[in-house]
């Protein structure tokens, strides 16, 4: 199966649509872009990252958020993400 989206390799959308085509059914990409085409109609840049193997569902998001924002790190150093209230 060939994937449109590789991991950790930045794709621009231009097409939201297509986009949502591709992003099939497992994962949160095509429900996330459908919410996104809702509100606007931006051209956002999508970054496949890997699954969490977790089985706590807490512990899972947890992984998954730090994979998606970055991890946590010392004020001076934040990711842009965490300064501006999202990580």
């Amino acid at each position: 199966m060939r994937l449109s989206f590789h991991l950790n390799t930045p794709v621009l959308v231009t097409k939201i649509d297509t986009a949502i085509g591709k992003a099939g059914e497992p994962g949160t990409l095509a429900a996330s872009l459908n919410a996104i085409k809702e509100q606007a109609r931006p051209k956002p840049v999508i970054v496949r990252v890997e699954n969490s193997v977790s089985a706590d569902d807490e512990e899972k998001a947890a992984d998954q958020a730090v994979k998606v924002i970055g991890p946590h790190r010392q004020k001076k150093d934040r990711t842009a993400s965490a300064a501006v209230g999202a990580g």
